[in-house]
């Protein structure tokens, strides 16, 4: 095996749901909102854990010799950083940058992305919620002490979408409108 100090400057990404799994080689650059705030990632960047609770993911990569983004909007999201040593398909190790992001839930952003049926979803949520909000209020008004547990369990679930359906369009918005 021929072992070469080549410096080989792309990293690769894998975002993994329990749904999908999207793997980006030839990777340039990745930002994202962990939550101690903005970090950039390089290839060599040190090794690290950090949590993504609502925020995205913007993958730079070349394709055909141009260089390109990807961008998704990610939810309850945990990353990892490595490092080590790769067997690429010439039988040459280098080191590469790895980064592993699981996340809960995953929506990738592009120009293509439907903001009218995104908003027409969010605006059904929105609806929802408040429908249910009032059920729960009218049920407390006339027993306070029937529980309304398993309404407040679906109405926190309706918002934890609203939330997320609302970060979709927003990132939508600031990065091709």
């Amino acid at each position: 095996m021929n072992t070469s100090q080549s410096n080989n400057k792309f990293m690769q990404v894998r975002i993994i749901t329990d749904k999908s799994v999207y793997v980006q080689t030839d990777v340039i650059r990745v930002l994202t909102q962990v939550s101690s705030g903005l970090i950039e990632i390089y290839n060599g960047h040190q090794d690290l854990i950090g949590s993504i609770v609502s925020g995205f993911l913007e993958v730079r990569f070349t394709k055909d010799n141009k260089i390109e983004n990807k961008y998704f909007a990610v939810r309850d999201g945990v990353i990892v950083v490595t490092n080590g040593n790769i067997v690429g398909s010439q039988g040459d190790e280098y080191d590469q940058t790895r980064i592993n992001v699981f996340a809960s839930k995953l929506k990738e952003i592009g120009t293509d992305f439907p903001v009218a049926k995104m908003q027409k979803e969010l605006d059904k949520k929105i609806e929802k919620s408040q429908k249910l909000e009032e059920e729960i209020n009218q049920i407390m008004d006339k027993n306070p002490e029937k529980s309304t547990q398993k309404l407040e369990d679906k109405l926190m679930l309706l918002f934890e979408e609203i939330d997320f359906l609302k970060s979709c369009i927003d990132l939508h918005k600031k990065r091709f409108e």
